[in-house]
């Protein structure tokens, strides 16, 4: 971003703080798609009219699709996006401003739902890797950043342990965090009908379905577009078709958005189906029998329905967490002190959770046996705790009841009402 550029960005931003704010909210997420934390929390205050809710996006495809579903939603550019953005008092997202309007948002209450729950260091708690220089620039060139700049008023927390990170990563005071589980997990719990039938979308006759969902390194921001991919070279994609046909199993690929083009390189083969341009995979995650994942976050979600998983490094899985963490120093984010010391996590202490390669993964499907076992189970319920604490409410109930004791508003105008 050019410094002119960037001077009228935080100008303008400056300026949106004199904007009349109305009593309605505002929602968008990470790269214009209707998906994770404020998709599911916009759903349901649709069907409860509990505030007005618009939908901002600069995809006009995706506003035209929600418009034709009954649903308020507006392009980022277009005079009423404008100006909904420039008049809400409240800005729901998944990642940062600029999920709705990073240049109107000044004078707004900020939520920030997030998108995951960390193991990799976020925000400014980044210490390595290409990231680190957005929230390590002197005073001058953050103006280059100026959205990830922005702290939030408020986020969710399920857990002490994601308080801590969520405090840390976003230097938060703690009552600008509110215990509460995700809309993400909440909505299909509350609206168990909305999900999609695994059988739907897999659309042939199956014994078990396996999701994998690797996480997005940051090496991939440096990565040339003819690089070679590394899942060719972590996984044998004609053999491990093979074999899931034998099983009678499914594997559905869920690539991270910025990687999503490479998941149709497989698809072509048999048993393998390429999710990774679906918008989530909230609606099916309760459906499936295991989850295969690095590093990323999904897992934790795996949890929260009592799902096991296994984790799979593409560069070996030889190394310890702890290993890793000492070891990435440049190219990668390193991970929190406390993922290193995980139940079920930690190589050196449950071997069983991690594959090592690929022929162990083969070997592990084929047996078909992905429970938790007798001996593992209370450190299963251990990990269950660090990220999902049993008291937590649902996200649901405990913002609205935040929003009604901060806002000073006596009678709350439902959406059918505006």
């Amino acid at each position: 971003m050019s410094l002119i550029r960037a001077l009228v960005t935080q100008g303008i931003y400056q300026l949106s703080a004199y904007a009349p704010r109305s009593h309605k909210a505002v929602f968008g997420s990470y790269k214009n798609r209707f998906t994770d934390n404020s998709k599911y929390l916009y759903l349901h205050w649709r069907r409860e009219a509990f505030i007005r809710c618009i939908w901002i996006s600069g995809d006009k495809a995706l506003i035209k699709r929600l418009r034709a579903q009954g649903h308020e939603a507006y392009p980022r550019r277009s005079l009423q996006g404008i100006y909904h953005c420039l008049t809400a008092k409240y800005y729901f997202y998944s990642s940062y401003l600029g999920d709705i309007n990073q240049h109107l948002g000044k004078g707004t209450v900020k939520v920030n739902l997030w998108h995951g729950s960390p193991m990799k260091k976020i925000e400014f708690d980044i210490d390595s890797g290409p990231l680190a220089k957005i929230y390590r620039s002197p005073k001058p060139a953050r103006l280059n950043y100026h959205q990830q700049h922005i702290r939030p008023d408020l986020m969710l927390s399920p857990s002490v342990q994601m308080s801590r990170c969520f405090q840390s990563a976003f230097r938060l005071k703690p009552e600008q965090l509110l215990r509460a589980s995700y809309p993400r997990t909440d909505y299909f719990s509350r609206y168990p009908s909305a999900a999609t039938p695994l059988s739907q979308l897999i659309g042939h006759p199956f014994k078990q379905a396996i999701l994998y969902a690797p996480s997005w390194r940051d090496t991939g921001l440096m990565a040339q577009p003819n690089q070679t991919s590394p899942y060719d070279q972590a996984f044998n994609w004609a053999k491990l078709s093979a074999s899931l046909r034998a099983n009678g199993q499914v594997l559905l690929l869920r690539f991270h958005p910025n990687e999503a083009h490479l998941a149709g390189r497989y698809s072509h083969f048999a048993n393998i189906i390429d999710i990774s341009q679906r918008e989530d995979v909230y609606d099916i995650l309760g459906q499936i029998d295991l989850l295969i994942t690095d590093t990323s976050s999904l897992f934790i979600d795996a949890l929260y329905h009592g799902l096991t998983f296994r984790l799979y490094d593409l560069d070996s899985g030889k190394q310890s967490l702890h290993q890793q963490q000492e070891q990435a120093v440049t190219a990668e984010r390193s991970l929190y002190d406390y993922a290193a010391s995980l139940p079920l996590l930690d190589k050196m202490r449950a071997r069983h959770w991690h594959l090592k390669d690929f022929g162990e993964l083969l070997t592990f499907l084929a047996a078909g046996d992905f429970s938790v076992k007798a001996e593992e189970m209370e450190d299963y319920r251990q990990l269950v705790e660090t990220y999902w604490q049993a008291d937590a409410p649902s996200s649901f109930g405990a913002l609205e009841q935040w929003m009604r004791q901060t806002s000073g508003q006596t009678h709350w105008v439902g959406a059918q009402e505006a």
